[in-house]
C-alpha cells in the first residue's frame, strides 16, 4: 500500500522552494473559473496561480467539457 502523506508532514515543510519567476494571475479574472470569497485575504493572493499552471488547468478544463450528442 503506498502511504499517504500530507501537506502538514515536516518532509513537506523541508523541501525546498525556488521562485520560478513565473507571472501569477488572478483567476478571479477568468470567468470560467468558480472562486470561493471565504478563502479571500487582504492581498487577494488566495486567487492566484502561476500563468503556466492556469493555462494547464484552462486546457485541461476545455478538453474534459462535455461533447454534445449528435442527433441519430
Amino acid at each position: 500500500m503506498t502511504e499517504i502523506v500530507l501537506m502538514s508532514d515536516p518532509r513537506i515543510a523541508a523541501i525546498p522552494v525556488v521562485d520560478c519567476g513565473e507571472k501569477l494571475i488572478d483567476v478571479r479574472l477568468q470567468a470560467s473559473i468558480a472562486v470561493d470569497p471565504r478563502k479571500e485575504d487582504r492581498s487577494g493572493a488566495f486567487a492566484h496561480l502561476r500563468e503556466g499552471v492556469l493555462a494547464r488547468h484552462c486546457c485541461e478544463a476545455v478538453m474534459m467539457s462535455p461533447v454534445p450528442s449528435w442527433p441519430s
